[in-house]
């Protein structure tokens, strides 16, 4: 699979977060803003076509799977960032001892909500909701809610946004790649209930 979304996404991470000096602005407008064809994504708009390729843009009004890939996991980022002063991106481990690797998987993140068996059965009604969507706009509206989830209750978590995009992009693609990217999500979340189950039991 091609990077290009996962390291447009990262890039524009980057640039929002701005060292500890985020773009409230933006970052605003992209948490009030569902899609990126909203009026209010506007100011987000020059950041995404200055930096996709111009094969990836599109020419007749409606977004391209790469611009709604970028678009979505940049406002999931957005809405994880509110409130938190550290930044909430940070690449996740590809099997390498990169020491800048503090993030984790999207439902990576989400599985270690179980640790509070408190949160259990919603945690897994909610997981089990978004594994099944189909749908681009539904598996979004899914995620929303997931992030909340997630900001609200680990605050000090780092999530590859940068790789979440990248699946975004991917789930829209086609059956085949949908189903292949909601099977990675999967792993990602019951590997990592597991690892949680065992440690609230020990």
């Amino acid at each position: 699979m091609e990077r290009t979304i996962e390291s447009v996404t990262v890039s524009i991470t980057k640039t929002l977060y701005a060292n500890g000096d985020p773009d409230k602005a933006i970052l605003a407008s992209l948490r009030g803003a569902a899609s990126f064809s909203s009026p209010k994504a506007q100011k987000f708009w020059p950041l995404v076509m200055q930096r996709l390729p111009e094969k990836l843009l599109s020419r007749d009004g409606t977004p391209t799977p790469a611009e709604n890939a970028v678009y979505a996991a940049v406002r999931l980022y957005a809405l994880h960032q509110q409130s938190n002063t550290a930044c909430v991106y940070a690449p996740a481990s590809r099997g390498t001892t990169d020491a800048d690797a503090t993030g984790v998987p999207f439902f990576t993140a989400v599985a270690r909500l179980k640790r509070d068996p408190k949160r259990v059965v919603a945690v897994d009604r909610r997981t089990q909701q978004a594994l099944a969507m189909t749908q681009f706009g539904a598996v979004m509206n899914a995620l929303t809610h997931l992030v909340g989830m997630v900001r609200a209750n680990q605050p000090g978590v780092q999530i590859d946004y940068g790789r979440l995009g990248q699946d975004l992009y991917w789930f829209q693609r086609g059956y085949r790649e949908a189903a292949q990217v909601r099977l990675i999500w999967g792993q990602d979340f019951y590997f990592e209930s597991t690892q949680s189950t065992e440690g609230t039991e020990a």
